[in-house]
């Protein structure tokens, strides 16, 4: 499987509204988690970056090292900032993960495109569990893991049956995905730290 640009989804899930937003996460459902997981990663040490920058740009860090007192642990601030930085970022909250770093607008975007993402993954994978005894049959489908015509096979039913069968889940699974984000809508911007 080729590995999508870094971008892509990102950018299409920011621009779709509520339903093309389920519909991507149907159509990526089996690396959908793996891409949020890894652009978080990445923002978060490049958030990180901008920030240790900005505080060595802001004392005239030459990156020159000299010898100190050896009373602070370098190591131990580092990982409480990559803690902070990232818990920051898992919650949306946007003002405390972007403090001292460049680019403000884009990463705030990012942060809250990615909350976005989880949060909507995690309600269209409640919604397929609600499928009954379809459930397990169509996340495999989702995850590609056999061929209609064997699975067809298998059920005793034809091909146009079984595709017929998962677009009645999937187009069952956007609806009432599209019901809780309805219900949720108007309380968005209270979830939203630093709104």
């Amino acid at each position: 499987m080729r590995a999508r640009k870094k971008t892509t989804i990102l950018d299409d899930y920011k621009m779709a509204n509520d339903e093309k937003r389920v519909r991507i996460i149907l159509d990526n459902y089996p690396g959908f988690m793996t891409f949020v997981n890894a652009y978080e990663f990445g923002l978060v040490d490049t958030i990180k970056a901008e920030r240790l920058y900005n505080r060595r740009a802001a004392i005239g860090d030459t990156g020159v090292r000299v010898q100190t007192s050896n009373i602070g642990n370098p190591t131990s601030s580092e990982g409480d900032e990559d803690k902070l930085v990232r818990e920051a970022v898992r919650a949306g909250d946007y003002i405390t993960a972007l403090r001292g770093a460049d680019r403000y607008e884009k990463h705030k975007w990012e942060i809250l495109t990615l909350k976005d993402m989880r949060e909507t993954y995690a309600l269209v994978d409640k919604q397929i569990g609600t499928l009954e005894d379809e459930k397990e049959l169509f996340r495999r489908y989702l995850r590609h893991e056999f061929n209609l015509a064997t699975i067809a096979g298998s059920e005793g039913v034809t091909v146009e049956a079984m595709k017929k069968r998962f677009k009645n889940a999937r187009n069952d699974v956007i609806d009432n995905t599209l019901f809780w984000l309805e219900m949720k809508r108007p309380y968005l911007y209270l979830d939203q730290k630093g709104a």
